[in-house]
């Protein structure tokens, strides 16, 4: 996919998750630095902050995720594995206190199952209950049509949104993947 391919289809996919009542609702969100062809964040990030809502991004302390507040993108500096995190003079969000959390990947399933790149930080916070409402952002290309390899750890997104559709776990066959 060209990057120009890439920067349309990114729009669609932040049109839709914008009309989505998740998004409406949310007064905090969490968004990711997109890295390696993910669908980027940025206009989410802008019409976020016009609406006055608080956006979050992930930092990598440990082996976990912990959010800050971030007004301005220009706020992102590299972090773990080179992709943009927020500083932490920032003001320190607990996971309980976003309502949206915005999830990356690598490819999905039509049951919210993920492959990301394998450290694990998003499944853990997946499987906490507790936990806010988890939307993966996707290119269509990423939907795999079968189940996805789970493992132990692994845990589902609630919602995926693609260029061309929207995915719900509640919708897709109404039943959980076998070993979910």
């Amino acid at each position: 996919m060209t990057s120009q391919g890439a920067a349309q289809k990114s729009t669609q996919i932040a049109q839709e998750l914008l009309s989505l009542h998740p998004y409406r609702r949310a007064r905090v969100i969490s968004l990711y630095s997109s890295i390696k062809g993910e669908v980027s964040t940025e206009e989410i990030f802008r019409k976020a902050r016009a609406e006055g809502k608080i956006v979050v991004f992930p930092k990598v302390i440990g082996e976990r995720l912990e959010f800050y507040c971030v007004d301005g993108l220009d706020n992102l500096r590299p972090g773990s594995f080179g992709i943009l995190e927020p500083q932490e003079t920032s003001s320190l969000y607990p996971l309980m206190a976003i309502d949206l959390l915005v999830v990356p990947g690598v490819a999905f399933d039509m049951y919210g199952n993920r492959l990301g790149y394998g450290r694990g930080y998003y499944d853990s916070i997946l499987r906490q209950t507790p936990r806010p409402a988890a939307v993966a952002l996707a290119f269509e290309c990423q939907i795999y049509e079968g189940i996805l390899p789970v493992e132990d750890g692994d845990a589902p997104v609630d919602m995926i949104v693609t260029e061309e559709r929207l995915v719900s776990r509640i919708l897709s066959k109404g039943v959980d993947p076998p070993n979910s």
